[in-house]
């Protein structure tokens, strides 16, 4: 099991941070970075709530803290998600200061939550 996770979860990672890529001409690089952190944050949680579930027996028992963790984000990740994504178009039509502020604040978020998950990935890597 751990063998897979390894190498499921290298390669998923390694292609989670290509989000590093240069803004297009005309676009605003804070939408364009809001859309890169939703994007990240749904694609990592996708990667740790499906190995979670292929391994929830395992994981419940040696490491429950991971396990609480994958059960707290089922819950409110999908809301986190909306509200970064209703803030990013409240910005585009806006681009008012207030738009910009609670949008900067949802990246941040955003981002805080993908470290919390690949945090939470690499304890299920070390799961034996």
């Amino acid at each position: 099991m751990i063998k897979n996770i390894r190498r499921f979860a290298g390669l998923a990672l390694l292609c989670l941070g290509a989000g590093c890529v240069s803004v297009a001409p005309g676009s605003d690089p804070l939408v364009v970075r809001a859309e890169q952190a939703t994007q990240i944050a749904l694609d990592s949680f996708t990667l740790f709530a499906k190995l979670e579930s292929a391994h929830r027996e395992q994981v419940k028992i040696v490491a429950p803290h991971v396990h609480a963790a994958a059960e707290k984000l089922r819950e409110v990740m999908p809301g986190w998600l909306e509200s970064a994504r209703k803030l990013t178009k409240s910005y585009q039509a806006s681009k008012s200061q207030p738009d910009r502020e609670a949008l900067v604040e949802a990246i941040s978020i955003l981002e805080d939550i993908t470290l919390e998950i690949t945090y939470n990935i690499t304890k299920m890597q070390e799961l034996k």
